[in-house]
């Protein structure tokens, strides 16, 4: 099992390799997945054969093993160098479920967030609203905001406060969301204001401190073509850092998003001293829009 260190370059991640996880001397060891459980432990799945390549012998070798296979348990020790022990199970209340959105394990988390909305649905607002009013950790309001837009309870108060959190986690989770509601806007009636409240949070985060929260937001507003948001686009893309490629590459195409909208192209090479070669040039993004 191959082991990476994640070294971040504003908004885009490198891996550094180290040293592997799990190996064995056992030839037919095969690890083909692996899943993070709610016990806090890794789990491999070993395929555990001798042939593992189809094309290598026919379907019928006597070789191919069609009998075995094994899946590892991989726990952390505690301090006294003994396996720790399992966490308790995952809660069933309702209060226990919107307490488990502070988990550690990412897997608890997504397992309560399925648990709250097959069992309680709308019923469960109110404590994922004591939840995210009070959260524990920055993952429990995360995944608070997200269960409000799950059940239909979300505000663009909630969009806003989550947009300018100290939290820059959360702010990322917030661009994340306005995102999802401009690709799956809601169908209620009065609910056509969400793609306005979706846009101004992307407008915000395009100027925000942390280059992931601009990155997420550029993807907003590329859902959101306006003149205006094209050119604050255009100047977020000059002021980027060219080492950060995911940055610049997100910017990019979120402007190549916005200029395939003939109004917002017209208006913006209707300023003054601009060319369609000058924003190819500057941008490289007018090659790839149709009629550029």
């Amino acid at each position: 099992l191959n082991h990476d260190h994640i070294v971040f370059t504003g908004s885009t991640p490198r891996a550094v390799e180290q040293p592997d996880f799990l190996t064995s001397t056992d030839p037919w060891f095969r690890p083909v997945d692996t899943c993070l459980a709610p016990d806090g432990a890794l789990y491999v799945a070993d395929f555990y054969n001798r042939i593992i390549g189809h094309y290598e012998v026919p379907l019928q070798h006597p070789g191919r093993d069609r009998e075995r296979g094994r899946s590892w348990r991989v726990v952390p020790k505690g301090e006294d160098g003994r396996p720790r022990r399992r966490p308790a199970a995952v809660a069933t209340s309702l209060e226990g479920l919107a307490g488990e959105l502070a988990s550690g394990s990412l897997s608890r988390r997504l397992l309560a967030m399925e648990e709250i909305q097959d069992r309680f649905g709308a019923d469960a607002l109110p404590a994922v609203r004591a939840a995210l009013a009070a959260p524990r950790n920055p993952a429990q309001a995360i995944h608070g905001l997200w269960m409000l837009r799950r059940l239909g309870g979300l505000s663009e108060a909630d969009l806003v406060a989550a947009a300018g959190a100290a939290e820059s986690l959360l702010r990322i989770h917030a661009q994340r969301v306005a995102l999802d509601l401009l690709e799956h806007p809601p169908t209620s009636p009065g609910d056509a204001r969400w793609a306005d409240a979706a846009a101004r949070v992307g407008e915000s985060g395009l100027s925000d401190a942390d280059a992931l929260v601009r990155r997420c937001a550029a993807e907003v507003l590329g859902r959101a073509p306006t003149a205006g948001r094209c050119e604050a686009g255009l100047r977020a893309l000059m002021a980027a850092d060219p080492a950060d490629t995911h940055l610049v590459h997100g910017l990019r195409k979120s402007m190549r998003d916005q200029l395939r909208n003939p109004a917002v192209a017209d208006a913006v090479l209707a300023v003054k001293g601009r060319d369609a070669k000058a924003l190819a040039a500057r941008g490289r993004v007018a090659l790839a829009v149709e009629g550029s």
